[in-house]
C-alpha cells in the first residue's frame, strides 16, 4: 500500500468514529487500540496486514466507509476462517482457548456451506467476544457453543455454567463486552438476549436472518 492509501484509510477511520455515529465497541477500537487515536490504529491494522500476506476482498468504487472498514477488519481475520468458514474458525477458537479449567464444545447443525463474509465475520467476533468475557468474568468451567441453520434463520447461543451476573447490571464490568454483541447482532439485522442469574451461569442467544445478506 503506499502513503496516500494509508492517509486515506486513517481518514476513513477518524470518518467512521466521529461522523457515521457508530460505537467504537462495534468498530473494535476500544478494546485492543484503547486509547490510541483512529490514525494510530490505522497505521497498526495496516502494519498488521503486511505481516498477513493475505490478498484483500475486492470493494467497488461505491463501497461505503462502514463495508471498507469491515473490510479491511476482514481481512485480518484468521486464516482459518477466511479459507475454510465460520465452522472450522470457531472450531478451533474453541480448542485454542480450552484448558484444563475451561472445556469449550462446540456443535454444528445445517452449516454445510459458507455464509457471507459480512456474516461469519460478525459471528465469529461475537462467539470471541463471548469467550473472552466468560474468560474474564464467569469463573465457567465449561461453555457450550450451538449453532443451528434452519430455513434461512441462524440461531447461535452461547451457554456458561459460571457465576452469572444480574442482567440489569450488564453496563457495569460485563457491559463493554455484552453491547458489542448486541450491537453486531443488530447489526446483521439479527435478534439477540442475554440471560443470567447470579450463581446460574448465562445465555447468549442471537439469531439471524441469513435470507437479508444475500
Amino acid at each position: 500500500m503506499n502513503v496516500s492509501r494509508e492517509t486515506s484509510i486513517a481518514d476513513l477511520l477518524s470518518q467512521i468514529a466521529n461522523n457515521l455515529n457508530i460505537e467504537k465497541g462495534v468498530l473494535d477500537l476500544n478494546l485492543s487500540f484503547s486509547g490510541l487515536t483512529p490514525s494510530a490504529v490505522a497505521v497498526l491494522l495496516l502494519t498488521i496486514y503486511r505481516l498477513s500476506a493475505k490478498p484483500m476482498l475486492v470493494l467497488s468504487e461505491s463501497a461505503t466507509a462502514s463495508e471498507r472498514f469491515y473490510t479491511l477488519c476482514y481481512n485480518l481475520m484468521p486464516r482459518s476462517l477466511t479459507d475454510k468458514g465460520l465452522v472450522t474458525a470457531i472450531t478451533d477458537l474453541a480448542v485454542r482457548f480450552s484448558s484444563k479449567k475451561l472445556e469449550i464444545a462446540t456443535q454444528f447443525f445445517g452449516l454445510d456451506d459458507r455464509l457471507s463474509h459480512f456474516v461469519e465475520f460478525n459471528v465469529y467476533r461475537i462467539v470471541q467476544e463471548a469467550i473472552n468475557n466468560i474468560i474474564k468474568h464467569a469463573k465457567a468451567s465449561k461453555v457450550l457453543i450451538d449453532f443451528n441453520l434452519n430455513e434461512g434463520l441462524l440461531n447461535v447461543s452461547i451457554e456458561d455454567n459460571g457465576i452469572g451476573f444480574r442482567t440489569e447490571n450488564m453496563d457495569s464490568i460485563e457491559g463493554l463486552g455484552l453491547q458489542n454483541i448486541l450491537n453486531r447482532a443488530k447489526m446483521m439485522n439479527g435478534n439477540s438476549t442475554i440471560s443470567s442469574q447470579p450463581n446460574d451461569g448465562a445465555l447468549i442467544e442471537i439469531q439471524i436472518p441469513l435470507k437479508s445478506h444475500g
